[in-house]
């Protein structure tokens, strides 16, 4: 470990779990920090880190996973923070922005659509500001109807729109 840092002028450090566990709820992750650890542990702090450090809800929020394994060198994956929220199936009243978030991260990322992030984020700015939202953000609009008034932003009157870079 200490030739690979030294090699790659970086800093590495192995902690127990409930070191790491202590520091990131206490003061916050460092910049540039990268942390390797098992799927249940990160599952978990991912969402504490969020609620803790975040500006919106974990459930608003989407992860960008990146493999490291040789042999899927290359593969992301892009998941929803919230779980599967089977208390909500069939009531339409799941919070749909960090699905959005994550569908424009593959469109900008992966599908040539340049500033498809920053199009969507100011769309979810806009609703934030008009009070739009489902009820676990305070809200009291269904699934549908944050992704219609999305899209009626996004697309006012039906009009397409170019997304380019700025």
């Amino acid at each position: 470990m200490a030739e690979s840092a030294a090699r790659h002028g970086v800093e590495i450090r192995l902690s127990q779990p409930e070191t790491v566990n202590r520091t990131l709820i206490e003061r916050g992750p460092r910049p540039r920090t990268v942390i390797i650890a098992g799927n249940e542990w990160a599952d978990i702090m991912h969402m504490v880190l969020l609620d803790r450090f975040g500006a919106e809800r974990q459930g608003s929020r989407c992860a960008e996973n990146v493999y490291l394994h040789f042999e899927v060198a290359g593969l992301v994956e892009y998941q929803t923070v919230h779980g599967s929220a089977d208390d909500l199936e069939g009531k339409d009243a799941v919070n749909p922005v960090a699905t959005v978030r994550a569908a424009a991260m593959i469109a900008e990322r992966h599908a040539g659509c340049a500033g498809a992030v920053r199009l969507v984020e100011g769309g979810l700015e806009t609703l934030r500001r008009r009070g739009i939202g489902t009820p676990d953000l305070g809200g009291r609009h269904s699934t549908t109807a944050v992704v219609d008034a999305l899209l009626d932003v996004l697309e006012p009157e039906g009009q397409r729109i170019l997304v380019t870079e700025p």
